[in-house]
């Protein structure tokens, strides 16, 4: 049975985002960063881990692989702002993921407008049974 978050859980996280979000736009000048989105923070119970989703379009697995890198090579520096503008007695950890929701959401999208329907009129062929006497 999954625990209900707490509001300041949630707040938390909600904060978390919102300044690592700033620190990637403003602050991090690696260009392996660019239009990089943080989608999502859970923290856990004691506010100690912050597992941090975050996505960007059409990056491949190799380009993916690489800003996991940056992000936890920078994590050290990240915690360190974190720090300074949430006012919290212990920084949680962060722990990066790569968040596939976005890709998997284009991909059914793309499937979806590619299928027709069995209830669409049918497309005129230019063979007509009263073209043929």
């Amino acid at each position: 049975m999954s625990r209900q978050r707490t509001i300041r859980q949630k707040r938390v996280a909600d904060r978390i985002q919102i300044v690592i979000g700033e620190l990637l736009q403003r602050r991090l000048t690696d260009p392996r960063l660019g239009l990089l989105t943080v989608t999502s923070v859970n923290v856990d119970r004691e506010l100690e881990l912050a597992n941090v989703w975050v996505c960007a379009a059409d990056y491949k697995d190799q380009r993916r692989a690489e800003v996991m890198t940056v992000l936890n090579n920078a994590r050290g520096f990240i915690r360190r702002e974190l720090a300074s503008r949430v006012q919290m007695r212990r920084t949680p950890r962060l722990v990066f993921h790569w968040d596939f929701a976005p890709d998997h959401a284009a991909r059914i999208d793309k499937l979806i407008d590619s299928w027709e329907s069995p209830l669409s009129p049918p497309t005129p062929t230019g063979n007509s049974d009263d073209d043929a006497d």
